[in-house]
């Protein structure tokens, strides 16, 4: 996919909420906990939901579940319940394909550790389209981007057409001076222009995984 990008599975609100009550519990001295009590905690009856949100925490690392034993959750011996959180908007949509307009309204937010995001200005976008399938971006993940107005050669980048229409795909020079945004996808064509306007790079891709 590009040494730039990573993917991560989402923390969503249900997952940090669920998150939150096992820290808080774990802290007061009330671990290991179940999945029953986790449940009535965030206030969940289905203890087929639970499963899945402690299961996707402990694949996270920011738990330790043990299928088997009655209290089977409880917290790392590491200093994971200091990691702090930051909330990143998703905006709208971003064509993998043929270019849309962007929708700059807040849709809702994800939440990743800080120390992924690094410096900068960040903020996401849903995908819609097949241009990018090939980088194993696909339609409905959400992507991450740091905001910034250049790119590398070969970076994945959400480009502004002249036309106000933006798009994602690889960016790169041609030597007359035109910009080439070519797709992951061999059965597209690339759309080259005279100019784009960058704004953003991809940094990683928030695989949809619990609502």
């Amino acid at each position: 996919m590009g040494r730039h990008k990573k993917e991560h599975r989402e923390l969503t609100e249900p997952l940090l909420q669920t998150l939150s009550f096992i820290r808080e519990r774990c802290e007061q001295g009330h671990g290991p906990l179940t999945i029953r009590e986790v449940g009535e905690g965030v206030g969940k009856t289905s203890s087929s939901t639970i499963y899945r949100q402690v299961t996707a925490l402990a694949e996270m690392g920011l738990i330790v579940y043990r299928p088997g034993t009655q209290r089977s959750i409880s917290l790392p011996h590491r200093p994971t319940v200091d990691v702090s959180f930051a909330s990143i908007p998703v905006l709208g949509r971003i064509a993998a394909g043929v270019p849309i307009e962007a929708i700059e309204h807040v849709d809702e937010f994800i939440h990743l550790p800080d120390e992924e995001l690094g410096r900068g200005s960040h903020y996401a976008l849903k995908v819609r389209g097949q241009s990018m399938i090939e980088d194993h971006i696909c339609d409905g993940d959400i992507v991450l981007v740091k905001a910034q107005d250049t790119a590398d050669e070969g970076q994945v980048v959400v480009a502004m057409l002249e036309d106000g229409s933006v798009t994602l795909k690889r960016f790169y020079r041609e030597s007359n001076g035109w910009v080439r945004l070519q797709p992951a996808n061999s059965s597209m064509e690339p759309i080259v222009v005279p100019k784009v306007r960058i704004r953003g790079v991809v940094i990683s891709v928030q695989r949809r995984f619990l609502r």
